[in-house]
């Protein structure tokens, strides 16, 4: 059965990845590497457009990746 997050990237083939902008703190957001469309490796200074449900699209920056979690800058 498709994820969530799977059903978004679907439905939104110009988003990279899939973010809680709601989490959003003084223009960072966290992503896990399971939000990011399939085959996409991201590496820290990547650029990359994020998006979630109900929210417009934004640019975001890779600025910090570990084994767990992808740390991103939205980009003005």
């Amino acid at each position: 059965m498709p994820t969530a997050e799977r059903d978004f990237l679907s439905a939104h083939p110009n988003v990279d990845v899939l973010v809680d902008f709601n989490g959003e703190i003084d223009h960072q957001l966290v992503a896990v590497h399971s939000d990011f469309r399939q085959g996409l490796s991201p590496q820290a200074g990547d650029v990359f457009v994020a998006g979630c449900w109900g929210a417009a699209a934004v640019k975001v920056q890779v600025i910090e990746v570990t084994e767990t979690w992808v740390r991103l800058r939205v980009l003005d």
